[in-house]
């Protein structure tokens, strides 16, 4: 009796494999589902950023640090008029 249920079960599991295993192993896909290739080409290419827009942000990263640049300088300046003297100055180890 057991060798009769394993067999029984050993066709069971291929027929399921061969049937599973049927549209991976065909040709062509099967009606009604999309084409992979089709797909990807129907797809449109990822834009590339203008190279005009991006020398425009270059061009702005270069402004702002500069503005930052003398806000950071007059700074500095106000606060050497009020304390008389920079503050690396005050360090008894001469600075950083």
């Amino acid at each position: 009796m057991r060798k009769k249920t394993a067999m029984i079960a050993s066709l069971a599991a291929l027929g399921f494999l061969a049937v599973s295993a049927g549209p991976v192993l065909a040709d062509g896909m099967p009606p009604g589902m999309p084409d992979l290739e089709e797909t990807l080409k129907a797809r449109p290419a990822p834009a590339q950023p203008d190279p005009a827009h991006m020398q425009g942000m270059a061009h702005g990263k270069e402004q702002m640090h500069g503005q930052m640049m003398q806000g950071h300088r007059m700074a500095m300046r106000d606060s050497q008029d009020q304390d008389g003297a920079s503050g690396m100055s005050h360090r008894s180890d001469g600075g950083c």
